[in-house]
């Protein structure tokens, strides 16, 4: 096992992981990201909001869904004329748009614990489920602007802002990549 060890050439296998970094950065190179070409626009009512979260006979708050949720654990709303309605989350700046179901608080936490126990074992970001941090994000914008004990705690909005754009920037080079591979896929 040793002599196969010592056999290894170090230099190759760096040069090899250079190689495919450089490769990765030529894909990204060409897609906008927060950031750098596009800007990190503040989260309001009018990019953040909710939607199908009414019928003909009802409508319900962002506040009473959020409480709703966090109290029954489920993201389906019986309407008083016994319809189901699944409200959602969207975030729509005019060039991107994310949706997600609401989440409640203790099913959010499950979520995230199960990526930072994925990425405890390698530390490798890439391994992470960027869908299922944005959804979180959402879902927390939501929560903390319905909940009067986050008032005033700006900071702790921009922390989770900044999360949001930083797996929104992944997503993208993600859907880049997917595509350039299926390119090259069906191009030869």
């Amino acid at each position: 096992m040793i002599k196969n060890f010592n056999k290894i050439d170090i230099n190759e296998f760096s040069l090899q992981e250079n190689d495919k970094k450089e490769e990765k950065e030529e894909n990204v190179g060409n897609i906008d990201l927060y950031g750098e070409k596009l800007e990190e626009k503040e989260i309001t009512y009018k990019n953040l909001y909710v939607f199908n979260n009414f019928n003909s006979q009802q409508f319900f708050s962002e506040k009473a869904i959020v409480n709703y949720v966090n109290s029954t654990n489920q993201d389906e709303i019986s309407t008083n004329t016994g319809e189901i309605i699944y409200p959602r989350i969207r975030f729509y700046n005019g060039i991107h748009k994310i949706e997600s179901f609401f989440m409640s608080q203790q099913v959010m936490l499950e979520g995230l614990i199960k990526e930072y126990n994925k990425y405890i074992e390698t530390l490798d970001n890439t391994k992470l489920t960027s869908k299922i941090i944005l959804d979180a994000c959402l879902n927390i914008f939501i929560y903390m602007r319905n909940n009067e004990e986050f008032e005033g705690m700006d900071d702790i909005f921009e922390t989770v802002k900044t999360i949001f754009y930083i797996f929104m920037n992944k997503l993208f080079i993600l859907k880049l990549e997917k595509e350039n591979d299926i390119k090259k896929k069906y191009s030869c």
